[in-house]
């Protein structure tokens, strides 16, 4: 789903569909903002979605720009910014759990799946219902309710 899409389904979620209340500056910020909540829950429920696959050279062994952590155990050392390659081998083909991209343009893909788009957009409401609040106890169940919809959807505890 692109983002002009995403933005049209959260409108009528908030029922905002003449875009009164909010901005989409700010609706596109709680988009961003459930992209990386969402994509933290996912990585640490080790979903398989979460994983990308780069491969680890002597001449090539940059962590990615969206490195979180390894997906298995490798022959590999992280020091700093590089990987180092502890076994001799040439290369290792390293599979490991990754942050979604952000998004801003009205035509950028989403990049999570059609039902993880559904939590997104549930997940985008609560933040921008939620935008006037100042207890502090509301966010504290704010993030405690995003779990729960993050598990419920997943299937998780």
């Amino acid at each position: 789903m692109i983002v002009s899409e995403f933005l049209t389904k959260l409108r009528d979620r908030i029922s905002d569909s003449r875009g009164v209340n909010w901005k989409r500056d700010e609706l596109v910020q709680y988009l961003n903002d459930s992209i990386s909540f969402l994509g933290s829950e996912l990585i640490t429920m080790n979903d398989p979605g979460s994983i990308n696959t780069v491969t680890i050279t002597s001449t090539s062994k940059t962590v990615p720009s969206d490195y979180v952590r390894m997906a298995g155990k490798y022959p590999l050392y992280q020091s700093g910014l590089n990987f180092e390659i502890l076994d001799g081998s040439t290369s290792v083909t390293l599979r490991y759990f990754a942050t979604k991209q952000s998004v801003n343009s009205d035509s950028d893909t989403i990049p999570f799946n059609d039902i993880d788009i559904n939590i997104l957009i549930q997940l985008a409401a609560i933040y921008a219902l939620n935008r006037d609040e100042y207890d502090t106890a509301q966010d504290e169940r704010l993030v405690a309710e995003l779990k729960q919809v993050v598990a419920a959807a997943k299937g998780g505890k």
